[in-house]
């Protein structure tokens, strides 16, 4: 029967594959086995061996874990225009170029999209995401690039939502009647779609901006167009 070094040694060694593979969990996990070992009875003399191997311990800290989450499903926004729904609600990432104006705040790719940003810290974005918005050095740079070119170049990854057809609806409430016979009412529309107006088929309510940089010159000239 191993001694509890070398058991301990081989769960040292298991936290620290478990980090490389799935992170900040991984590596409670390996400390959970090696506490999960202290708590086993050594057993002498006999054929049964008391302290449980290093992958069964694993097992059973993983299950005591929370759910680690799946990675981003990686897009482009030529894909996700194609057909907005296959993507509806999952994590994407995507490159693009950012274009920021008069009632715009949208990513294309080349001729594809443009699909319409939100960051996820915005009140007003239905649904709620389910995860905080990282304003780290790249998030910085990417309002600095905003704000000084109204344009950058980035991945993103955040929450896709999408429709493959924009429908919109028009309805009247307030109905009033007046003397005279005439007649007020307030006349309203609501769209399927996201963005201003909601005209876009796409959205990407953004968690996290993985890499920034400047635009090319020639998106710069043409927002200055738009």
């Amino acid at each position: 029967m191993a001694d509890a070094n070398s058991w301990r040694n081989q769960a040292y060694a298991t936290t620290t594959s478990a980090a490389e593979i799935f992170g900040p969990w991984g590596r409670v996990v390996g400390e959970i086995a090696i506490l999960r070992q202290q708590w086993q009875p050594t057993v002498s003399n006999t054929n049964v061996d008391g302290s449980l191997s290093a992958s069964v311990v694993l097992l059973w800290a993983l299950q005591s874990v929370p759910a680690i989450g799946a990675p981003p499903v990686e897009a482009t926004v030529c894909a996700t225009m194609q057909k907005p729904s296959a993507f509806n609600g999952k994590l994407v990432q995507v490159k693009g170029t950012v274009k920021s104006g008069f009632e715009n705040f949208s990513l294309s790719e080349g001729d594809c999209g443009p699909v319409w940003v939100d960051l996820a810290d915005d009140k007003y974005v239905s649904p709620p995401p389910k995860f905080k918005l990282l304003r780290d050095d790249n998030f910085a740079e990417f309002e600095r690039l905003i704000k000084a070119n109204s344009t950058a170049k980035v991945t993103l990854i955040g929450r896709l939502d999408g429709v493959d057809e924009v429908k919109t609806k028009t309805y009247v409430r307030d109905q009033q009647k007046h003397r005279g016979g005439t007649v007020s009412a307030v006349v309203g529309s609501g769209s399927t779609g996201f963005g201003h107006l909601g005209q876009y088929k796409a959205r990407l309510v953004v968690k996290q901006v993985l890499t920034v940089g400047p635009a090319p010159a020639s998106s710069r000239r043409l927002q200055r167009d738009d």
